[in-house]
């Protein structure tokens, strides 16, 4: 009888070892060293940030909010170091085009664009064609594609590429975007305002839709 006993606990015993070493070992796999690239899920892209409406003012002063650090989808002063664009008329505050941020001292993070299109559907937009190549983006400076105001060119797309903030290591990854001309309000009498919304994907993908 107690031979059977013994023979019945080793039984058990060898299956439930398997079953916590199994369960060691699967845990362990699951750790912080586990690499998850979320552009090949089918839910929605982590990667991707949307900045609905940003407002970038006229340039008045150095206090004005006439740049933006898109990276973070938010207006910044004329004279902040984390700008990647400015906004600047050509002809006395009657149009305005965009230039990226390394123009005056202090300088901001060189960004480099490509126009895209116009469309009414910028919630449709979903990669930058032609691909990620610099190549593709060789502009620093946006007035070549027509100077914007409340009544021209809104509803352009514009495509990006935060060059600075990658080779300064302010962003792990490449940093790509769209940036679209929502509308303009003011000019003439009163100071302009463009609102723009942004589309960035933080992972250096072409891919711009949640």
């Amino acid at each position: 009888m107690m031979n059977k006993i013994k023979h019945f606990k080793i039984y058990l015993v060898y299956p439930v070892s398997i079953l916590i070493l199994s369960s060691f070992f699967y845990l362990s796999g699951c750790g912080n060293d586990t690499v998850t690239n979320n552009n090949q899920q089918t839910g929605s892209d982590t990667n991707v940030y949307v900045f609905d409406t940003i407002m970038i003012n006229q340039w008045v002063n150095s206090n004005s909010l006439s740049s933006a650090d898109l990276n973070n989808g938010k207006a910044v002063t004329d004279l902040s170091t984390i700008r990647d664009i400015q906004m600047r008329s050509a002809n006395n505050n009657v149009s305005f085009s965009f230039r990226d941020g390394t123009f005056i001292n202090p300088a901001g993070y060189e960004c480099r664009f490509k126009k895209m299109y116009t469309t009414d559907k910028f919630d449709t937009v979903s990669v930058i064609p032609g691909g990620l190549d610099l190549g593709n983006f060789p502009d620093q400076k946006t007035d070549a594609y027509g100077l914007f105001n409340a009544t021209s060119n809104q509803h352009m797309v514009i495509g990006f590429y935060l060059k600075g903030k990658i080779d300064h290591n302010i962003t792990p990854h490449q940093v790509f975007g769209v940036l679209y001309l929502l509308y303009g309000a003011g000019g003439g009498f009163s100071n302009y305002s463009q609102y723009i919304s942004v589309r960035i994907n933080r992972d250096g993908q072409n891919h711009f839709v949640k």
